[in-house]
């Protein structure tokens, strides 16, 4: 049976971490945050061609540093439980702002998302499970706003791993440990696969699974791509 962490001290122990084709922010920064913290949040910016993007709460940054298209804090900022206005600013211009409701003890993530022109923000509820033997645990956000329904699938894994709009992601899903395998991501529409990249997920971990970047694009480092983030729990 998958177990739930109930414990915030579990859920500040998540930690962003490993590298692939962009990275993390690597940086002391600190964020500003209370000295009486009831819900953790993590924060990134998955809006293509965008650039030095900052996140605040309460008209204050949360952290001093700035984060490019790719890159999350290593991070996590502590609120208070109830309704906490995020904002995500390019220099002083405020490109949009939403109400995010933390509660006691969960964990969450906030992302920028969509085209320069466009930027908005989505957040999720992070509920963590610890994979059985023999499994990974993998939670699939799909963040391309101009791909079309998503199906994914990975070479060899026989489970049922959905479809996603824009906007949308899955529970967090247990899979066969994959190494060095193809992930896909196929039109639902047409079966026709707009993307497929090697990927592994270790035995025993977990990650996050970010479908980004455009699909009708002609610039290289805005295409439709996979990043993966690992979490050490």
């Amino acid at each position: 049976m998958k177990k739930y962490y109930k414990s915030l001290n579990l859920i500040i122990a998540v930690v962003f971490s490993g590298t692939l084709a962009v990275s993390c922010l690597d940086t002391d920064d600190q964020p500003n945050q209370n000295q009486n913290p009831r819900g953790s949040v993590a924060f990134a910016n998955f809006s293509p061609g965008t650039s030095n993007l900052k996140f605040h709460s309460g008209g204050e940054p949360i952290f001093n540093n700035s984060v490019n298209y790719g890159q999350y804090y290593n991070t996590l900022w502590n609120g208070e439980v109830g309704i906490r206005q995020i904002t995500v600013n390019s220099g002083s211009t405020p490109l949009d702002t939403l109400n995010l409701t933390i509660g006691m003890d969960r964990f969450y993530s906030v992302f920028a998302v969509n085209t320069p022109n466009q930027t908005e923000l989505v957040s999720f509820e992070e509920n963590f499970i610890v994979p059985g033997s023999g499994k990974a645990a993998i939670h699939f956000y799909q963040l391309s706003s101009d791909a079309p329904n998503l199906k994914v699938a990975i070479a060899g894994e026989t489970a049922n791993l959905g479809t996603y709009l824009f906007k949308q992601s899955s529970n967090y899903m247990e899979v066969n440990e994959v190494l060095n395998k193809r992930m896909f991501l196929i039109d639902n529409s047409t079966s026709d696969t707009l993307l497929s990249k090697f990927v592994t997920f270790n035995n025993g971990k977990v990650y996050s699974v970010v479908a980004k970047g455009l699909v009708n694009t002609n610039d290289n480092t805005q295409k439709l791509d996979i990043q993966i983030i690992p979490y050490n729990l």
